[in-house]
C-alpha cells in the first residue's frame, strides 16, 4: 500500500545534511525578513523521503503547525541512522508526532463495483478493518458533509525547528 523504501544509509545523511543546510539558509533569510514565520523540517520515519524543509508566513502558519498529531511519547531522534550530524540535529529542539494516512467513511460509500469484485472486496475488508476500533477515529467536515475519518499510523515524524527564535 505505502512503500517504506527509502535511500541507504549513507545517501540518507547526504540527503538529511541537505535539509539542515536549506533550513539554516532560510531561517537567516526569514530572521532578516522581521516577519512571524513557521519553519520546521519534518523528518519522516520509515518514509524518509518524504522528509522536508516546510515554512509559512501569514495565515497558512496555523495550517502547518497543527498538521499532524503529536505523538504521547517524545522519542528521541534516531541519531544514529545519519552518522556525523548529531551536533547539527542537536542545535534544534525535535517533537515527535504520528505519520498517519487518513481514510474518509464516504469515500467508501462511493465505492461501486465495477466489475472488479477484487478491488471492492478488497474495500470492504478495509472499511471492516478501519471500524473495528483499532484506529483513532473521529467526526470530520469532509467535502462539505460529516463524515468518520479513520487514522492509520504508519511511522513517526519529528518536526525540529531552532531552540531560540520559534
Amino acid at each position: 500500500m505505502f512503500a517504506t523504501e527509502g535511500p541507504r544509509k549513507g545517501h540518507r545523511t547526504e540527503m538529511l545534511s541537505a535539509l539542515l543546510d536549506v533550513y539554516d539558509a532560510w531561517h537567516e533569510q526569514l530572521q532578516a525578513s522581521g516577519l512571524p514565520f513557521y519553519l520546521k523540517i519534518w523528518l519522516f520515519e520509515p518514509r524518509f523521503m518524504k522528509s522536508q524543509v516546510v515554512c509559512a508566513i501569514g495565515d497558512s502558519q496555523n495550517f502547518y503547525s497543527s498538521t499532524f498529531t503529536p505523538a504521547i511519547e517524545n522519542i528521541p531522534i534516531p541519531t544514529n541512522r545519519y552518522f556525523g550530524l548529531n551536533h547539527r540535529l542537536a542545535e534544534l529542539k525535535w517533537a515527535t508526532h504520528l505519520d498517519e494516512h487518513f481514510y474518509f467513511e464516504s469515500d467508501f460509500d462511493a465505492v461501486q463495483p465495477d466489475g472488479s469484485e477484487g478491488v471492492h472486496a478488497h474495500q470492504r475488508r478495509l472499511l471492516q478493518r478501519l471500524q473495528s476500533g483499532a484506529y483513532a477515529s473521529s467526526d470530520v467536515e469532509y467535502l462539505g458533509m460529516t463524515t468518520k475519518a479513520y487514522a492509520m499510523p504508519l511511522g513517526r515524524v519529528w518536526i525540529g525547528g531552532r531552540r531560540n527564535s520559534e
